[in-house]
């Protein structure tokens, strides 16, 4: 068996799943690691670049019944 272990962080009040880290000092085209990442974000920290995907949030109405 095995555990999948997920990095979510938050930023303006948003939350973005992290798909995967790399060192900043190397030379990436950050456009093109989106696209092979599946991501729509990237966050830099600390000298790592975070590709991250944003949770969309759901937006719902409580209703109840008679």
């Amino acid at each position: 068996m095995f555990t999948i272990c997920k990095q979510v962080i938050g930023f303006n009040e948003e939350l973005f799943l992290i798909k995967r880290t790399l060192k900043e000092s190397e030379k990436f085209d950050v456009d093109l690691l989106k696209v092979y990442f599946c991501v729509d974000t990237v966050f830099k920290k600390d000298g790592v670049l975070y590709f991250a995907e944003k949770i969309q949030t759901l937006e719902y109405e409580q209703t109840t019944s008679a």
